[in-house]
C-alpha cells in the first residue's frame, strides 16, 4: 500500500533512506546496503556502549533513517535527539564533531542549500551516525568491565 502512488506521491522527497536512494536514482540494492549499514552500525555501537539513553537517542535516528515511509514533519524527533545526546555529551570534550552536527541538523541550513531534503538530510543523519560510533570508538561510552572479586 505504501508503495502506491495515489498514497505516497512523492517518495523523492522524504528524508530517509529510501528517499535519498530514489532521489540518486539509485537501485534497491543500494537502499538495502544503506540500510544493512545503519543496522550493523548501530548494533556495534550497542556492543560497546552501556548508555542507554545514548543508545535510545540512536535508535530513534536510526528509525527515522531506515523508515520506508516518513516526512519532514517525522523529524520532529529530532528534537529528542538532540536533547538526549546533547546531555550526555557534556563531560565529553571530545566530541565537538558531533554536537556540531546535532546543531546543524536544526538549524534552517539544511533546507536553503538548494538540495533536495531527501538527499541531504539522510546525509546528514548518517554523519550523525558515524560521528557516534567514532565517539564511541575512542572509548567516550565503553562498558564498564568490573574485574572479578579475588
Amino acid at each position: 500500500m505504501l508503495r502506491d502512488p495515489w498514497i505516497n506521491f512523492s517518495p523523492d522527497m522524504m528524508p530517509n533512506l529510501h528517499g535519498l536512494a530514489m532521489s540518486l536514482g539509485a537501485g534497491s540494492w543500494v537502499e538495502t546496503g544503506l540500510v544493512c549499514a545503519v543496522v550493523v552500525t548501530f548494533g556495534w555501537i550497542c556492543r560497546r556502549t552501556d548508555d542507554y539513553e545514548f543508545l535510545f537517542a540512536l535508535s530513534v535516528l536510526c528509525g527515522l533513517l531506515v523508515s520506508y515511509h516518513s516526512g519532514v514533519g517525522d523529524d520532529v524527533l529530532l528534537l529528542l535527539v538532540i536533547a538526549v545526546i546533547t546531555s550526555s555529551l557534556r563531560t565529553a570534550t571530545n566530541d565537538k564533531p558531533l554536537r556540531m552536527a546535532l546543531a546543524l541538523t536544526m538549524t534552517p541550513l539544511p533546507y536553503f542549500t538548494g538540495v533536495s531534503l531527501s538527499i541531504i538530510l539522510p546525509l546528514l543523519f548518517l554523519l550523525i551516525l558515524a560521528l557516534a560510533a567514532f565517539s564511541v570508538a575512542r572509548g567516550r561510552k565503553q562498558k564498564l568491565i568490573i574485574p572479578a572479586a579475588a
